[in-house]
């Protein structure tokens, strides 16, 4: 675990806390992982109402998972359940949940946050909850998604002088000091996931070099400070080129998006084909220049 990613985790534990609840389906009692009420701060919503909070990320909070049952829903959905979505859920999930590992640290990952939404959705479904009950799950989900590989810039709107030279019609010099404003660099934050999955294998996410990330976002938390977000897409089709061994790909593979093995193969036979070019053309020259001021000489010599 890198220091910046020690240091986002101590940061938004500050912002969550233990309480204990009772399970509605299994009566079991269990505590989940909350955010303090009032201790996180609005900075805003990005362009599809995803809200932003300082220093936590809420929505990984929001669904309550019973460990005993694997019963899942958001806080707001979880205890409205009737006697007969209660059997339904224990026959077709409660008596086939062989409970599931993580949930010991400070706070949620990424990945146990997808989990326990996956849960949700898949309770949603078996109740069956209403249709915006899914679609709302379905949101959040894509949210959580986008933030496992996220980067997070801060830029300050800094006063910066800088000194001008001018020459009049007559030849004479001015200098003067002049004042301008300009967004600059104050700091970065970055989240990723720690698995992918391709082909129906899962692998770490550092296994495969991630496509270039597009800006999602800009929100101003001040007059001076403002936030730009940057991320990738949560599902990608393309071609991972490269080498098989000890039953793993090797670390850093290079995916090419939206392209077919077959394009993929092309796409690099060409390319070896330009750099074979290049290299004979370079020696040809080479050969060239050499031969030249050696007939040169030859001939200055005679």
């Amino acid at each position: 675990m890198s220091e910046l990613t020690q240091e986002i985790e101590k940061e938004e534990g500050m912002y969550v806390y233990d309480k204990k609840i009772e399970c509605p389906v299994c009566m079991k009692e269990f505590t989940t992982k909350i955010v303090k009420t009032g201790k996180a701060r609005f900075k805003g919503s990005e362009m599809d109402l995803r809200p932003i909070y300082e220093g936590v990320d809420t929505i990984k909070y929001d669904v309550y998972m019973c460990p005993h049952c694997g019963y899942s829903a958001v806080s707001r959905e979880f205890n409205n359940i009737t006697h007969s979505q209660r059997k339904t859920l224990m026959e077709e999930i409660g008596s086939k949940y062989a409970g599931i590992s993580g949930g010991h640290d400070e706070i949620y990952s990424y990945d146990e946050a997808v989990v326990r939404y996956k849960m949700a959705l898949l309770t949603a479904i078996k109740k069956p909850a209403k249709l915006s009950e899914c679609a709302y799950l379905c949101l959040k989900l894509s949210w959580l998604y986008r933030s496992m590989s996220e980067e997070k810039i801060e830029e300050h709107y800094n006063m910066h002088t800088r000194t001008v030279t001018t020459t009049d019609s007559k030849g004479k010099t001015h200098t003067r000091t002049e004042t301008y404003w300009s967004w600059d660099y104050a700091g970065s934050e970055e989240q990723r996931c720690s698995e992918i999955t391709f082909l129906g294998h899962i692998f770490p996410s550092n296994k495969v070099e991630f496509p270039s990330t597009e800006h999602i976002d800009t929100i101003k938390e001040s007059s001076h400070v403002r936030h730009k977000y940057y991320g990738v897409d949560t599902e990608y089709i393309g071609t991972i080129f490269t080498e098989l061994r000890d039953k793993t790909i090797s670390d850093n593979s290079s995916f090419y998006e939206n392209s077919t093995i077959e394009e993929t193969v092309d796409y690099l036979e060409s390319d070896w084909e330009l750099w074979l070019f290049w290299v004979i053309w370079i020696i040809v020259i080479g050969l060239c220049v050499f031969g030249f001021y050696y007939i040169d000489n030859e001939w200055i010599e005679n």
